[in-house]
């Protein structure tokens, strides 16, 4: 993880909200850009589910959302690391959880 820091994002109704946004550098140099939806524990670990996001050329702006991805939390000598699952089964699960979470939370406010 390179950097924390809030940008601004556009909701749908044009008002600035601010959005928590970190990087990961790839094994080629390339940096990407991420937003964490929520955590997630599963077998001893945990993991967050997190959404790729497009910034404008000042990095100032959220101009794009992309695809969910599932990141392993590590911790190594106190500070906080995100590991890429590649593990196609294991970022399903991770996943399939979230989104049972988030669908027991919407029946609950209708209640």
């Amino acid at each position: 993880m390179e950097f924390d820091v809030n940008f601004p994002e556009e909701d749908h109704e044009h008002e600035s909200v601010e959005v928590e946004v970190f990087s990961v550098v790839d094994d080629e140099g390339n940096e990407d850009f991420y937003k964490k939806l929520d955590e997630v524990a599963y077998e001893g670990e945990i993991y967050w589910v997190c959404q790729e996001v497009f910034l404008d050329p000042e990095l100032t702006r959220v101009e794009d959302e992309g695809d969910i991805h599932i990141f392993k939390e590590v911790n190594l000598d106190g500070e906080e690391y995100v590991e890429y699952v590649d593990d196609y089964e294991l970022a399903k699960k991770v996943f399939d959880i979230w989104e049972e979470h988030l669908n027991e939370g919407e029946g609950e406010e209708g209640t």
